[in-house]
């Protein structure tokens, strides 16, 4: 009886473990391979309103988002080419833009 319930135990703590292991492994995925948001900058056209242009930075592997009025229009990589200024390359077309970042959080 002792070493069944010995067993028992044994079995209760290693199934502990197993879901302890389980879950930080999943944490640590998704800690991997969600992007990290470096900054986020936003310009506005005054002559057709509402026009929002929004431009998310990602992550150190240089991955950039173009919204337009909060619809996602492009996407791609980004490398910095001097203060304040990024190389944009579209990963559908391979266009690139230059752009220029803004102290008060907007470019151009």
């Amino acid at each position: 009886m002792f070493l069944v319930n010995l067993f028992h135990r044994f079995k209760y703590v290693l199934v502990v473990i197993a879901s302890v292991l389980s879950t930080l492994i999943i944490i640590y995925i998704v800690n991997q391979s969600s992007p990290e948001l470096v900054g986020t900058y936003q310009a506005t056209n005054q002559a057709s309103s509402p026009y929002v242009l929004l431009l998310s930075f990602f992550d150190k592997d240089g991955r950039y988002e173009l919204y337009v009025n909060s619809e996602l229009m492009e996407e791609g990589s980004y490398r910095q080419q001097a203060d304040n200024v990024y190389v944009l390359t579209e990963e559908d077309h391979g266009n690139t833009h230059l752009v220029t970042l803004l102290p008060d959080n907007s470019f151009h």
